[in-house]
């Protein structure tokens, strides 16, 4: 274009520093917008970073609730729990905060999906503190629950981390499909806490509960339901808004 515009028109000063203006503002136009661009996917690599830590801190609560429930947990399992608790709440803060407070955003009011899944991880956080707690209750106590009660609370510890899983798939990466293996998962949960109510009703269909086992036994499949139905309120309460991908793993 340039060698073109050169040999149909005679050169002259202001022509030729018309012509170059026109190349360097197209240049730098285009230079522009690739720094904002790599600024982007450096932003959005980041977010998937703290996307990663926090359902990876979040998956390690959950499982030490499993070996609270087992009996089976150490200093060091425990240990590595309130590191993880505190991790899943430092990242939620610092993610949680207004981008107007921040000189470097970390997300923007579009991707919903990241503050769902924050708050997610929040809520979560509050129920696995829930259960971890009453399981000490129970080790106080100098108490063990029976072998049918554990491997009953271990299922359903499994279905609601099993929601909790899709539930992420589906905040964080669009995954709608995942919806029918939620509601299938939280199915069986729901099997299982009536075969129990029915075992715990006496002849006139009354509710039992008298011990500190039944009690804290009790509280720990509420909190289990809890953290399950938080799981799936907060996918409904996604869905009802269009969804805006949280970052594009073809860019990544």
């Amino acid at each position: 274009m340039y060698t073109l515009l050169w040999q149909t028109e005679p050169f002259t000063i202001s022509s030729h520093t018309f012509y170059l203006s026109v190349i360097l503002q197209f240049t730098w136009e285009e230079y522009d917008k690739r720094v904002k661009m790599i600024e982007m996917v450096k932003e959005k690599k980041f977010m998937k970073n703290r996307i990663d830590k926090l359902v990876e801190g979040t998956k390690k609560m959950i499982l030490f609730m499993k070996y609270s429930l087992t009996w089976k947990e150490s200093e060091l399992a425990e240990e590595n729990y309130k590191e993880n608790l505190k991790l899943v709440r430092s990242i939620a803060n610092e993610m949680s905060v207004s981008s107007t407070k921040r000189k470097n955003r970390i997300f923007t009011k579009k991707d919903e999906g990241v503050t769902s899944l924050v708050k997610l991880a929040e809520q979560v956080a509050d129920e696995c503190e829930g259960i971890t707690t009453l399981a000490s209750c129970l080790k106080l106590e100098g108490k063990r629950l029976s072998k049918d009660k554990i491997c009953q609370l271990e299922i359903c510890m499994e279905l609601a981390e099993t929601i909790y899983h899709e539930s992420v798939t589906v905040l964080a990466y669009g995954d709608l499909y995942a919806m029918e293996r939620i509601h299938k998962e939280r199915e069986k949960l729901d099997r299982i806490i009536k075969e129990e109510n029915t075992k715990r009703c006496d002849d006139k269909g009354e509710y039992v509960q008298n011990s500190t086992i039944d009690f804290c036994s009790l509280g720990i499949r509420n909190h289990i339901v809890k953290l399950a139905d938080k799981c799936i309120a907060c996918i409904e309460q996604r869905q009802q808004s269009v969804y805006i991908p949280v970052f594009d793993q073809n860019h990544m």
